[in-house]
């Protein structure tokens, strides 16, 4: 930047600035530092001074000038001078030096030039161009002198291949020689590829071919005698003759065929004979014979012939012979017909056989054979006929199918099945009786007698458990079972039912069922059932006053206990009539009053533990008095859960569980008059509001504060019998 221009104050008066500025050379031309300095004096010469310090650097490289050489290809022969290039510098001169460098190729005249020029200025600075200039050699040689072209020739006047030079425009270049043969229809005719390849020093390659057609066109001669057209009788046949074959390019082979036209018959006929010479370039010549063949007389039977009349049975027909015959003038052929005359039935008829000799040419000679067939024998089972047998009821056998063969012609059978009833239904007598017809009514039969006996007794068609142990209130019911007879129908069911083995945790009842068929078969199925009592004695505890009223002791007992037992007053009491207990009939103490279940499928014993005092005798003013049996049944008393005493204690809580523990009544202050428990649930989470709870055992609790502010709890069973 340009010095900047200052000016300065002077207190007592006016002030002039002067300004100096000093370089300090660097390293290089570019690179210095400019030191500046302004002076201010006042009018007294008193004096202030102002440095700065400006360091100049050259970083920047030199550009080069003009347009820059780009990369080119060039053939071997045209490749371009190097350009010679200048720069210049933003802070100064600038130098440009110059290098080569060469990469060979493939080949001598395939390589690349590399050229780098560099321009440095006065400070080191550098810029860098490369041109690649790649070079090739891809003209291929060519051929020097008159080439030769392609000719047809004869195969015995064949020229020689020509030597052939080339010149190459970046270099020399070699010729090579190849010739291919390419065989043709025959061995004297093919042709001749000749190639010339000339290749230079980069391997580019100029080709010349050449063909030279080889030929054969003239056909062989026979040698010697031809054979001329002849006729001969079939048994005098001459021999053909073999010919031979000369050929003017080579050798020649003769093949011989020989055609049979047939005449009017196997034996008469003309042979045609033809020799065929071939040279091995399939060039032919024929010559042809004709030879006409005759035969006219009849074959001869040979050996003895057979009888002209026979008579036989019809399974006993001798085999037609075999004949052969013999002819003057080849073979013969002997042909056998058999004519069947039916007579009164199909195994009674006769038979003419005819003999017939024919030779090549039709001429035959023949002989006839009369054979007189009779049928009298019966026909034969095929399959072994069923012996007699004993046989269950249900295991008569199926009747089998028979079939009969006859010797003579075809045999049905028919089967006829009678039965004869026994002494019962189940028992009877079956006659089987097969008989088997041909057709020229020959008979022959078999029998077969089945006893059947009924020893078999009724089976039991529904299923059931011959043994089972359940508990006394799982006992099943008796079931209804079927029976089914496999020869006749059950005639009874009896059923009977026994209880034996009993204690007091359990017993066994055995049932047992006899089915009768109608001939006294009998079959008996048995079910055994262990019975146990899983709780024969429950105990229940209970207490009351002799001034109480009487209780019915089923008010104690749950609802579902049936009411069929016996109460017994086991100690003798006297104070049970019934289910009724007066305590006012016992004297103080524990009593026990069992109610025994003898009936049913859990026969138990339920003992109430009975306990008789005076509690409710003298009592004391406002005593807590529970009465813990209710019958809210609409008849005016016992209406209600009734707890004496409570009107000295209003801080008091009741609740009343069901026997399974569940919550269904719970009050704060219970008076026996607005908040008091009536045997209806208040509505909890398994007992719906409102809803009359069944009979049975409750458990109650009665919490309260005494007149001394103590807490006090009472808890027993509740008994609701409505």
């Amino acid at each position: 930047p340009t010095a900047a221009t200052l000016t300065a104050t002077d207190a007592c008066g006016s002030a002039t600035v002067t300004f100096a500025e000093t370089r300090t050379d660097g390293a290089c031309a570019g690179s210095y530092t400019l030191t500046r300095k302004w002076t201010a004096t006042d009018l007294c010469g008193n004096t202030a001074e102002h440095v700065q310090v400006v360091t100049v650097t050259d970083t920047q490289a030199p550009v080069f000038a003009g347009t820059l050489p780009s990369n080119i290809t060039a053939s071997c022969g045209n490749i371009p001078a190097a350009a010679t290039l200048t720069a210049t510098d933003a802070c100064g001169s600038a130098t440009v030096t110059f290098a080569e460098t060469r990469t060979d190729g493939a080949c001598p005249g395939s390589y690349t030039l590399t050229r780098k020029w560099t321009a440095t200025d006065l400070c080191g600075n550098t810029a860098v161009h490369t041109q690649t200039v790649t070079v090739t050699d891809t003209q291929a040689p060519v051929f020097a002198g008159t080439l030769p072209s392609n000719i047809t020739a004869a195969c015995e006047n064949i020229p020689t291949a020509a030597t052939l030079t080339a010149t190459d425009a970046c270099g020399s270049a070699t010729v090579t020689f190849a010739e291919t043969r390419t065989d043709g229809a025959c061995a004297g005719s093919y042709t001749l590829t000749r190639k010339w390849t000339a290749t230079d020093l980069c391997g580019n390659t100029a080709v010349h071919t050449q063909t030279v057609t080889v030929t054969d066109t003239q056909a062989p001669v026979f040698t010697g005698t031809l054979p001329s057209n002849i006729t001969a009788a079939c048994g005098n046949i001459p021999t053909a003759a073999t010919l031979t074959a000369t050929d003017a390019c080579g050798s020649a082979t003769v093949t011989f065929a020989e055609t049979r036209t047939d005449g009017a018959c196997a034996g008469s006929y003309t042979l045609t004979r033809k020799w065929t010479a071939t040279d091995l370039c399939g060039n032919t010549a024929e010559h042809t014979q004709v030879v006409t063949v005759t035969d006219t007389q009849a074959p001869v039977f040979a050996g003895t012939l057979p009888a002209a009349e026979v008579a036989a049975s019809c399974d006993s027909i001798p085999a037609a012979a075999t004949l052969t015959a013999t002819d003057a003038c080849g073979s013969a052929t002997v042909t056998f017909a058999e004519t069947r005359t039916d007579g009164t039935c199909a195994g009674s008829y006769t038979l003419t056989r005819k003999w017939t000799a024919t030779d090549l040419c039709g001429n035959n000679a023949e002989h006839t054979q009369v054979v007189t067939v009779t049928d009298n024998q019966g026909p034969t089972f095929v399959e072994t006929v069923p012996t007699d047998i004993i046989v269950a009821c249900g295991s008569v056998p199926t009747a089998p199918t028979l079939t009969a063969t006859d010797n003579c012609s075809m045999a049905t059978v028919t089967m006829l099945e009678t039965i004869e009833n026994g002494a019962c239904a189940g028992d009877k007598i079956i006659t089987r009786t097969w008989t088997a017809v041909d057709l020229c009514n020959n008979i022959t039969s078999a029998t077969q007698i089945i006893t059947v006996e009924d020893n078999m007794a009724p089976t039991l068609v529904t299923p059931i458990e011959t043994t089972i142990n359940v508990v006394c209130s799982e006992v099943p019911e008796v079931p209804v079972l079927e029976f089914t007879d496999s020869c006749s129908s059950v005639e009874s069911l009896i059923f009977d039912e026994q209880i034996e083995n009993q204690t007091a945790t359990g017993y066994t009842i055995t049932r047992s069922w006899s089915a009768t068929d109608s001939c006294g078969n009998s079959n008996v199925v048995t079910q055994t059932i262990n019975v146990t009592i899983s709780n024969p004695t429950q105990t229940i505890a209970s207490e009351l006053c002799v001034e109480d009223l009487s209780i019915d002791l089923f008010t104690l007992l749950d609802n579902s206990i049936e009411r069929t037992g016996t109460w017994i007053d086991t100690n003798n009491s006297r104070g049970l009539l019934g289910s009724i207990f007066n305590p006012a009939n016992v004297t103080l103490g524990d009593y026990v009053l069992s109610y025994v279940i003898a009936d049913g499928d859990c026969p138990r014993t339920i003992q109430i533990n009975m306990n008789v005092n005076d509690d409710c005798v003298v009592l004391a003013p406002c005593e807590i008095i529970v009465h813990n049996a209710m019958t809210p049944n609409g008849d005016g008393l016992n209406e209600f859960f009734q707890i004496e005493g409570l009107d000295c204690y209003p801080n008091n809580t009741v609740e009343i569980y069901n026997r399974w523990g569940v919550l269904v009544f719970d009050a704060q202050g219970y008076d026996n008059t607005t908040k008091v428990f009536r045997g209806v649930s208040e509505g909890r989470a398994t007992v719906k509001k409102s809803e009359e709870l069944p009979d049975g055992t409750y458990y109650y609790v009665l919490k309260y504060v005494d007149a001394e502010g103590r807490s006090r709890e009472k808890a027993s069973y509740l008994y609701i019998n409505r």
